[in-house]
């Protein structure tokens, strides 16, 4: 028994020294890894033949107005709101917290004088000039070689940026406060194609990027794909059986399959699980040492 545990004491004696030796090798690794040079091409709004700025964030024609909260949101929130968003723990700098995701803390007079957005006028923009500096002390957000959470921004993302200041720097309020309006159908060319009004838009984005629909699918397989997005499970054969043998019109057999499901308890149990893995629902912590906690409301009676 004695020789067991000493043999256990030196394979965890092992492991704990291959442990230290690799963070040490890890530790000096980043040490002496050289910092990237920051990127000091001119960085100016760029835009294509067919009129439209190109951002990994959206691609959005010159005549369409810019959305805050679909265009350039997702760009500040990426880029600056770790320094100058909603999080007040991490906000910056420390004597004149600025923050981007309101209008009131953007329009905010500063102490220079001046707000950090001026709009209407980019070339005025103290956010603008900071975004386009080429000088690594001065770019924001701060570069990869000064801070962990430092990045590159991309110019076409920039060019977003500097186009809606210019635009009037509009921002938008949450969008579940927006009461929602009706978009107007885009243009296709096969016509065909539609029976919906929903299939307009996807195959206008198909045509725009040059692709064609797929053929439309067996019944049995688009039975299991609604399935499996309703209820999370697949139908049974049965069930199959009976949607293959419906001779009525496809579309109303559909159309009742559909609503049958969305009475079902698997589509609420299905639709359920989602909201309780946001909670973060379950009976321990699932972290550290998993321990039991108490989630569930007491019952009485």
């Amino acid at each position: 028994m004695r020789s067991i545990h000493t043999h256990f004491k030196v394979i965890i004696s092992s492991i704990l020294f291959l442990g230290w030796a690799c963070t040490i090798a890890s530790c000096s690794k980043q040490k002496t890894e050289p910092s990237s040079d920051i990127k000091t091409e001119e960085i100016t709004p760029t835009e294509n033949k067919q009129g439209t700025y190109h951002s990994k964030h959206e691609t959005v024609s010159l005549d369409t107005p810019l959305s805050f909260n679909e265009h350039i949101q997702p760009i500040l929130s990426v880029n600056c709101y770790h320094c100058h968003g909603p999080d007040s723990g991490t906000r910056l700098p420390e004597d004149e917290p600025l923050r981007l995701d309101s209008a009131e803390g953007a329009f905010a007079i500063r102490d220079s004088g001046n707000p950090i957005i001026v709009k209407g006028d980019p070339d005025n923009s103290y956010l603008i000039e900071l975004m386009e500096s080429k000088d690594p002390d001065q770019v924001m957000p701060l570069h990869p070689s000064r801070s962990p959470h430092g990045r590159v921004m991309d110019p076409a993302d920039i060019a977003l940026v500097r186009r809606w200041v210019k635009e009037g720097a509009n921002y938008e309020k949450h969008w579940a406060y927006i009461t929602p309006k009706k978009a107007a159908l885009p243009e296709i060319k096969n016509k065909d194609w539609i029976r919906n009004s929903i299939d307009h838009f996807v195959l206008n984005k198909l045509e725009k990027n040059k692709l064609a629909p797929n053929p439309d699918q067996d019944k049995a397989r688009l039975l299991r794909r609604l399935s499996f997005d309703l209820t999370g499970l697949p139908p049974t054969s049965q069930e199959v059986t009976q949607f293959l043998a419906d001779k009525r019109d496809f579309e109303e057999v559909y159309s009742e399959k559909v609503d049958q499901l969305l009475k079902a308890d698997s589509y609420a149990e299905h639709f359920a699980r989602h909201w309780l893995d946001v909670a973060r629902y379950a009976d321990t912590h699932g972290i550290h040492l998993d321990n039991y906690r108490s989630i569930c409301p007491t019952v009485t009676g």
